[in-house]
């Protein structure tokens, strides 16, 4: 596929991974003179392209700088195609197993706030993720975390389409009622989150299956504040979770660490927080 030419406008450049839903290429756009993310599905949905492709064009709308942008979707003549923004970085799962948090508590507070900033938009938008996990979360190398792969679960699954190479039923950071089979929204999300939080501060994902214990025993320099945020967000009942991002938001603007400061102002300095707070 390197060197192939993608409707006469996506030129491949090199190979740069694969996920479940096919292999990923660094690529070029000629026509804007830029560097794009070639997606090409392992599975096309050739009975149901048009829907596909209608479907798709939903997620051209998303637009947040913690959101890997869609751009373009198509079907060459052998293969199905997405086009998205390409992110110079890796992949928070690759940097898990690659390095060690030296603050684990600020790192986990400034990738929830980012998140979480995403899922505020998304959700008021009328869009959930339905698989975060930490193979889906892309870090940039200027630090900006963003979310890849947005809703492509769902789209998959509403056309058909369930031969992924990685079983849904096998994440174990999927919520309860996605593991049980159940209708989900962006409570899914949140508690999926907590998940990855959860982990980020004491190396243990407890999973849909067992209560989470306290954080604090792995480590007591996690903030209370910020335990009783992640508690409350991997609650098994979608009820007693947060009722949205911008809640958690809030929250997470009022966990002081260290300096006994904000975290998030310490964070981002210049960033006016007047409407969280």
């Amino acid at each position: 596929m390197v060197g192939r030419l993608i409707q006469n406008r996506y030129e491949i450049l090199k190979t740069a991974g694969q996920d479940s839903f096919g292999t990923i290429y660094k690529g070029r756009d000629r026509k804007l003179d830029k560097y794009v993310t070639i997606k090409i599905l392992d599975e096309s949905p050739e009975k149901a392209l048009d829907f596909f492709l209608d479907r798709v064009q939903f997620l051209y709308t998303l637009n947040h700088i913690n959101i890997v942008k869609f751009y373009d979707a198509g079907a060459e003549s052998s293969f199905f195609y997405l086009i998205l923004e390409y992110v110079d970085g890796f992949t928070l799962k690759d940097f898990l197993c690659d390095h060690s948090l030296k603050d684990p508590v600020i790192y986990c507070v400034q990738l929830g706030f980012q998140i979480c900033q995403a899922l505020d938009y998304a959700h008021s938008n009328y869009f959930f993720h339905g698989e975060l996990k930490p193979d889906n979360i892309m870090i940039a190398n200027n630090g900006t975390i963003k979310l890849n792969n947005f809703s492509l679960r769902k789209l998959y699954e509403e056309i058909g389409l369930s031969s992924l190479k990685d079983d849904i039923s096998a994440n174990p950071y999927q919520s309860p009622e996605q593991f049980k089979g159940e209708d989900i929204d962006f409570r899914s999300d949140i508690y999926s989150l907590g998940l990855i939080m959860y982990e980020l501060l004491t190396g243990q994902n407890p999973g849909h299956f067992n209560e989470p214990g306290s954080l604090r025993r792995y480590n007591e320099n996690i903030p209370k504040s910020l335990e009783a945020i992640i508690v409350k967000m991997i609650k098994k009942d979608m009820k007693q979770r947060f009722q949205s991002s911008a809640e958690i938001l809030r929250e997470l603007c009022r966990v002081k660490y260290k300096s006994l400061k904000p975290v998030i102002q310490e964070l981002f300095p210049h960033m006016d927080l007047s409407s969280l707070l």
